[in-house]
C-alpha cells in the first residue's frame, strides 16, 4: 500500500513541478526575474529561480504522507524545513546576483531551516556519537544542513547540473534506505527525485530556467535532513565527495572563485584559471575545452560512479 501510493505521489510531484514551473517561466520572465548564462558565448537571458515550482510541489507532497501513517510531526517539520530554505534562497534570488544577502549573513541565516527538525530530533531523544540529544539536534544537525545547502548552492552554474547532481544524490539515498527497509526516506528521496526530474527537463541544456538559490538550499537541505532522519550518516557523507573536493578547491581562495567556464564561438568551454579554483575547472584544465553538456555528462558520470560503488561496498 505505501509504494502503491508512493507512485502516485511521485507521480504528482512530477506533474506540479511541470505545470507550476510553465507558469513560473513565463512570469519570471514578464517581471524581470532573469538571469545571463555565462556558460554561453552571446550570454542569453534566461528565467531564473525556477526552484519555487520544486519547493512548491515538495511542500504538497510532503503534507500527504501522514496519509500513509508516517509521523506526522516529523513529515511536517521537514515540509517547513524545505519552506524556510527556499524562502532563504528566494530571498537572494530577488535581491540578484552578486547583490543577495552578503555572505556574512548568508551563511548562519541557513542554520535556521533546521530548526523545526532540530526540535522534534530533542524530543525524541537523537543522538550521535554518544553525545548529548540537545548538543546533537540543536548544533550538529543544523551544521550538517547549512554545509549541505551550501555545497549544493556553490557546485552549481551549468545548465543541468544542481538538478542532475542531486537527482543522483537522492537516487543512491533512496535505493540505500529502500534496501534497509527505511519506508520513509525512501518514498521521500524517490519523491523527490521526481519533482527534480520534472525540473530538470527544463533545465537541462540548453536551459530554459535556471534553478538558483531557491533550488539549492530547499534541496540541499532535505538532503541533509534524510541522512540524518536515516541514519544514513557515513553513506549520506561519501555521496558527497564531489562537493567535498569541490570545497577543498575554494578554501585557498576563500571560496571567492567563479564556477563558470569561458566560453568560445564554438561551444566549448574554456579554464578560466591555470590553477583550478573548483571541480568543474580542475576538469576543464585536464581534459581540456569541453562543451557545457559534455562537462555536466561527466561530472554526472562521476557522481554515478561514487553511488553505485558506495552501494555495493556498503
Amino acid at each position: 500500500m505505501q509504494y502503491s501510493f508512493g507512485v502516485f505521489l511521485g507521480f504528482l510531484s512530477f506533474l506540479l513541478t511541470c505545470a507550476f514551473l510553465q507558469k513560473w517561466i513565463r512570469i519570471a520572465g514578464e517581471h524581470g526575474l532573469i538571469g545571463k548564462d555565462m556558460n554561453k558565448y552571446d550570454h542569453p537571458e534566461i528565467p531564473e529561480a525556477g526552484g519555487v515550482a520544486v519547493v512548491f510541489s515538495l511542500t504538497v507532497v510532503l503534507s500527504l504522507l501522514p496519509l500513509l501513517g508516517f509521523d506526522p510531526s516529523l513529515v511536517f517539520s521537514l515540509a517547513l524545513l524545505v519552506l524556510l530554505a527556499g524562502f532563504l534562497g528566494f530571498i537572494d534570488d530577488v535581491l540578484g546576483w552578486k547583490k543577495g544577502l552578503p555572505r556574512s549573513i548568508r551563511v548562519p541565516l541557513s542554520l535556521l531551516p533546521a530548526l523545526p527538525l532540530s526540535v522534534y530530533l530533542y524530543l525524541h531523544g537523537y543522538s550521535l556519537f554518544g553525545l548529548d540529544p540537545l548538543f546533537t539536534s540543536f548544533l550538529l544537525v543544523p551544521i550538517g544542513v547549512m554545509g549541505a545547502a551550501n555545497a549544493v548552492n556553490i557546485l552549481a552554474g551549468f545548465n543541468g547540473l544542481e538538478a542532475g547532481l542531486t537527482s543522483l544524490l537522492f537516487l543512491f539515498l533512496g535505493i540505500k534506505a529502500y534496501l534497509l527497509g527505511n519506508h520513509l526516506v525512501a518514498l521521500l528521496s524517490f519523491t523527490v527525485l521526481a519533482s527534480l526530474l520534472a525540473f530538470l527537463l527544463f533545465n537541462w541544456y540548453p536551459a530554459r530556467v535556471f534553478s538558483e538559490d531557491t533550488f539549492t538550499y530547499a534541496v540541499g537541505s532535505l538532503y541533509a535532513a534524510l541522512v540524518v532522519v536515516s541514519n544514513l550518516i557515513p553513506f549520506g557523507i561519501a555521496l558527497f565527495t564531489l562537493y567535498f573536493i569541490d570545497a577543498l578547491l575554494r578554501m585557498p581562495v576563500g571560496f571567492k572563485t567563479e564556477t563558470f567556464g569561458k566560453p568560445t564561438k564554438d561551444g566549448k568551454l574554456l579554464p578560466r584559471d591555470k590553477v583550478p579554483r573548483n571541480l568543474p575547472q580542475l576538469i576543464l584544465n585536464l581534459l581540456g575545452p569541453l562543451s557545457e553538456r559534455a562537462l555536466v555528462l561527466f561530472i554526472l558520470f562521476l557522481q554515478t560512479l561514487i553511488g553505485i560503488t558506495l552501494l555495493v561496498i556498503s
